[in-house]
């Protein structure tokens, strides 16, 4: 018999960072995502540690583009100009 384990942290954390719109880390005073705030309180950490963690993780995800910037539809990646970059691709 298979046991199920729980997700940790870190997978919680590269989670948000592949799914969760993360804008909201550019704003010095905004606060947390809905899924952001679910992890902080599923897994006791707090908001300067999820933060700190999950810039990181959006810096592995993203390497070559702005992790917070918006989502690009036309590229699906993030990066300055959001949905209005089409005249920036090829």
């Amino acid at each position: 018999m298979s046991k199920i384990r729980r997700p940790g942290y870190g997978e919680a954390v590269e989670w948000l960072a592949c799914n969760d719109d993360c804008y909201w880390l550019g704003d010095e005073h905004g606060s947390l995502s809905v899924a952001a705030s679910m992890v902080r309180d599923l897994y006791g950490v707090a908001d300067s540690k999820l933060i700190k963690d999950l810039r990181k993780a959006l810096a592995e995800v993203y390497p070559d583009h702005d992790a917070l910037a918006p989502y690009c539809t036309f590229c699906k990646k993030r990066h300055r100009g959001g949905d209005k970059c089409m005249g920036h691709h090829p």
